[in-house]
C-alpha cells in the first residue's frame, strides 16, 4: 500500500508505521488500548494508569507492594471490607479509626498512624455507609502525614456524588506523589462482569505496582 512521506521521528518510522505498531501492540495487549482511553478520560499520561481485574486487584497490589508482617495500614471503621482482607493477607495489621455519623473521621487519622504504618485507605464515597469526604478534608490529611505513607483514595462510587466540595483527584495527584486513586467500571456503568478497574498515580508508583504483577 502507499506509504506516507517519512517524518522526523525515531528510527525513521513513517506515521503509518507508528500507527501500525500501536494497533499491533493493542491487539496483542488489550489492556493497552483500555489504558490509552482511560488516560484520555482522566487527562493523565498512559504511564500513570494501571488496569486491574476490577479495582479490587489494584487494592491488592497496593497492599502487596507496601505492606508486610510487622507493618500496619489505617482505614475507617465501617469501610470497604476488602481493606482488611488485603491488609491481613499481607501479614500486616489494620488500624480502624472510629467514624463520625458513619463517615470517615479523617482528622483523627494522623493520630492513629504508627511508626510502622505504610498505607492509608480512604473510601470516598464510602461503601457501605454512603458518606463522603470533601476535597479540603482529604487535602488536609495528605498535608499532615509523612509522604512515605501511601494513600489509596478509593473512588469506585465517585459518579454518585454530586456535591460541589467533593474531592478533585487530579488536583491532588498533581500535588502529592504518595497518592493512588482507584476507580471502576463496575458501578454506575454496570460493567461488573467485565471486571475492569484502574488506578491513577505518579509513573514511579505505577511502575512499582506493575513489578509485582503475576
Amino acid at each position: 500500500r502507499k506509504r506516507a512521506k517519512k517524518q522526523s521521528v525515531p528510527f525513521n518510522l513513517t506515521v503509518d508505521d507508528m500507527k501500525d505498531l500501536i494497533k499491533n501492540a493493542t491487539d496483542m495487549c488489550p489492556a493497552l488500548g483500555v489504558k490509552m482511553e482511560i488516560a484520555k478520560l482522566e487527562s493523565v499520561s498512559i504511564d500513570q494508569i494501571i488496569v486491574g481485574n476490577g479495582s479490587n486487584e489494584i487494592l491488592e497490589l497496593a497492599a502487596r507492594a507496601f505492606l508486610n508482617p510487622g507493618s500496619s495500614a489505617v482505614a475507617s471503621c465501617h469501610a470497604f471490607v476488602v481493606y482488611k482482607i488485603v491488609t491481613q493477607s499481607s501479614g500486616a495489621t489494620l488500624i480502624e479509626v472510629p467514624t463520625i455519623d458513619w463517615g470517615h473521621n479523617l482528622e483523627a487519622f494522623p493520630a492513629n498512624i504508627r511508626d510502622d504504618t505504610k498505607v492509608i485507605f480512604i473510601a470516598n464515597p464510602n461503601n457501605p455507609t454512603g458518606t463522603y469526604n470533601s476535597h479540603q478534608e482529604v487535602h488536609c490529611l495528605l498535608k499532615n502525614i509523612p509522604s512515605s505513607i501511601l494513600v489509596v483514595l478509593d473512588c469506585a462510587y465517585f459518579e454518585y456524588v454530586k456535591k460541589s466540595d467533593y474531592v478533585d483527584p487530579l488536583a491532588l495527584l498533581n500535588e502529592f506523589d504518595n497518592l493512588l486513586v482507584t476507580k471502576s467500571f463496575s458501578k454506575i456503568q454496570g460493567l461488573a462482569s467485565a471486571r475492569i478497574g484502574y488506578g491513577i498515580g505518579q509513573p514511579e508508583l505505577i511502575e512499582v505496582l506493575n513489578r509485582i504483577r503475576p
